[in-house]
């Protein structure tokens, strides 16, 4: 009997350029943006890469936020689900808070990139929600 677990899942591939969405968080007076990068496909939007960082950077709450968050871009890209993890994290904590946010409007972030399939023009657009501002990128 192995205590490891044999690794059968690969590491998906990951684009050189993948679309984002980038929205920003106050969270105890402080600004935290989360970036999530994701591939889209005719089923809908998959979570790639989700990036975090706190304004003003080079602290070490920073570095915190900043290895969290590679470490659940690692966890999406080896096929763990973004509900699996949020499920995981708790909410008193900032990298559990920001996770929770996104996987609540992952609908939004599939419904706009549905609708910006379906027009032929290519602009930045903002969603205004509670306070917080989404930018996509393409």
């Amino acid at each position: 009997m192995t205590l490891i677990k044999d690794n059968t899942k690969m590491r998906k591939e990951i684009p050189n350029r993948m679309m984002s969405a980038t929205f920003a968080l106050p969270i105890d007076e402080r600004r935290v943006v989360g970036i999530l990068d994701y591939v889209a496909s005719d089923t809908g939007v998959t979570p790639m890469a989700f990036w975090i960082k706190l304004k003003p950077t080079d602290s070490y709450l920073d570095r915190e936020l900043r290895a969290s968050g590679k470490l659940i871009s690692r966890c999406l890209q080896h096929g763990e689900s973004l509900k699996d993890l949020v499920d995981t994290l708790s909410q008193d904590n900032v990298i559990g808070q920001m996770a929770n946010y996104l996987h609540k409007n992952m609908e939004d972030i599939n419904t706009w990139q549905t609708a910006r399939q379906e027009t032929a023009y290519a602009i930045d657009r903002s969603i205004r929600d509670e306070g917080v501002i989404w930018y996509f990128l393409w």
